[in-house]
């Protein structure tokens, strides 16, 4: 499900950070889709296993509406998580995007249900947001 964070036409920075809330390990990456054949990496977690992205500068306001900014996560659970805990896992995961600079300040959005996916063998859970960003 794409969410909608409202910006303004100026200069204002856009920031995200995110949180996941995991006993697996958990890498993010995020992109900026300007247009539907072009992206351009933002930022990354980093390979410490935990998959947060600290708060990291989008751009400006004014250079991005209409653009999607879209973070995959990845959480590997097969030797880290007893497989008696990896239902509990994907049920319970949380994932929080918290955005700042917008025409309402700061919004926090969490991951839907159908942002989730599960691997047949239950082992890696993946995670895509999408947030369009859209001048008001």
């Amino acid at each position: 499900m794409t969410n909608t964070y409202f910006i303004n036409n100026d200069l204002s920075s856009i920031t995200i950070k995110v949180t996941i809330s995991t006993p697996g390990f958990a890498v993010s990456k995020i992109d900026k889709e300007i247009q539907a054949s072009s992206t351009e990496d933002i930022a990354g977690s980093p390979v410490d296993g935990i998959g947060d992205v600290p708060e990291t500068i989008i751009g400006n306001a004014n250079m991005l509406n209409n653009c999607i900014i879209e973070t995959d996560t990845i959480i590997e659970l097969q030797d880290i998580v007893p497989q008696e805990e990896w239902q509990s896992c994907f049920k319970n995961l949380v994932c929080t995007y918290i955005f700042t600079g917008g025409s309402h300040g700061t919004q926090t959005f969490n991951c839907d249900p159908d942002d989730k996916k599960n691997s047949t063998s239950g082992t890696i859970i993946t995670v895509s947001k999408r947030i369009q960003l859209v001048n008001k």
